[in-house]
């Protein structure tokens, strides 16, 4: 058996300009790459580093950079299972207040490590089971986002 690569992948540049006075500038990249290691075994590559509008009354947009990388098998004709690890980075480009790190002014920068498994059964045609697991440990130099996640879940999903 021969592997296969396929996906898109492109890069350019950004600039952001606001009302406010603020430039965000950037190389822009975006990859969505696939390896066929066999018919049952495949690796995914996602990425992708873009200018995004922030949710924040503060901020007007920050940079992010994301990589991610999966792993999925089909076990047998009933039996799947992924397993990924990925990264991101925020980089607000605007200085903020940070109230519990002493209250000076300062540009945030959070990292984001994700770790995470799934696998699933075919109980019928109509009718698949499957058990999640997702750990997520964000680190920020604002110290008041910083935070571990731990979820899991059991689903029932019907197909028709």
């Amino acid at each position: 058996p021969t592997a296969l690569i396929s996906g898109e992948a492109s890069v350019g540049f950004t600039h952001r300009s606001f009302d406010d006075g603020l430039n965000q500038n950037t190389i822009q990249y975006q990859m969505d790459l696939e390896y066929e290691l066999t018919k049952r075994s495949i690796f995914k590559l996602k990425g992708q580093r873009n200018v995004i509008d922030s949710t924040f009354s503060n901020v007007d947009a920050f940079i992010l950079t994301s990589v991610d990388l999966t792993w999925s098998h089909e076990w047998n004709s009933k039996v799947e299972s992924n397993i990924g690890i990925g990264y991101q980075n925020r980089d607000f480009g605007e200085d903020a207040e940070d109230v519990i790190g002493g209250g000076g002014l300062k540009k945030r920068n959070d990292d984001q490590i994700t770790i995470g498994a799934n696998v699933s059964y075919k109980l019928q045609e109509w009718l698949q089971a499957s058990a999640d697991y997702k750990y997520n440990k964000t680190t920020s130099n604002f110290k008041d986002t910083e935070f571990d996640l731990n979820f899991v879940s059991l689903a029932l999903t019907v197909i028709f």
